[in-house]
């Protein structure tokens, strides 16, 4: 965590930091990121850095905390569960949800992706925390499914969960590498296509999930 004395600093500074330390983890992995580059583009000597953090793993453990306070917010008041919304319809708020955060924190996403890809150890195991979390509130609401007859009772409930937590995971890659990612302040019309077009999206993986891919007219492939 940050140390007292950068939080002395005036959020001018400290917000000036963290754009240069994001920018520098978000392009780079862990091992790769410089923190010459970071005080090289903030003017100051790399001294500096260490009256803020203690170095630089603790540095990157804050902005992956950062990360995930901001999804947080985001999550906030998500509890489709206790007003009477169906299991699918709870599955699509999910997927809002992150890509929201894709679209809304690219940057910080991306720092999030990389920790999980390199494998780097994490205080605490967050990334196993925050996946067995993930799991276990999926599983449930598979258990959940079954008991309203939502879900047929011979589904694999941890399987099932499995399968839509990697589908959670993959949509933020699946958006940014399509023409659906990348809103922008101003332009409405061309924001409420976008939208559109990711509502389309929520709505064709929830239709997989619900119906699978094969053609009920076509079984034998004649």
């Amino acid at each position: 965590m940050p140390l007292p004395t950068f939080f002395n600093l005036t959020e001018e500074k400290r917000q000036k930091f963290l754009d240069c330390a994001i920018d520098e983890f978000a392009s780079h992995d862990y091992n790769t990121a410089s923190i010459s580059n970071i005080v090289r583009r903030l003017g100051i000597a790399k001294g500096s850095l260490y009256q803020y953090f203690e170095d630089k793993e603790d540095l990157h453990h804050y902005l992956l905390d950062l990360a995930s306070e901001k999804k947080t917010e985001l999550m906030t008041g998500f509890s489709p569960q206790n007003t009477g919304a169906s299991v699918l319809e709870t599955l699509k708020g999910l997927f809002r949800v992150m890509v929201t955060f894709e679209i809304r924190y690219p940057k910080l996403a991306e720092i999030g992706s990389r920790a999980i890809r390199s494998g780097k150890p994490l205080p605490g195991d967050i990334v196993d925390k925050a996946r067995q979390a993930t799991q276990e509130y999926l599983r449930d609401l598979v258990e959940s499914g079954k008991k309203t007859g939502q879900i047929r009772a011979e589904v694999d409930s941890n399987l099932a969960a499995f399968y839509f937590s990697s589908a959670l995971a993959a949509m933020g890659e699946y958006i940014k590498s399509r023409s659906y990612y990348g809103f922008s302040e101003g332009e409405a019309e061309e924001n409420r296509f976008k939208q559109a077009r990711l509502e389309k999206a929520f709505d064709q993986i929830i239709d997989i999930f619900q119906y699978g891919i094969s053609n009920p007219w076509n079984m034998g492939g004649a």
